[in-house]
């Protein structure tokens, strides 16, 4: 998935700059 503010509130994986984030919480 694309970086994007509304998004990464519920998703478990995002990327930003090129490089993937996982949520961990």
């Amino acid at each position: 998935a694309e970086y994007n503010p509304d998004q990464y509130l519920w998703e478990t994986e995002f990327t930003l700059g090129g490089r993937k984030f996982r949520r961990e919480d």
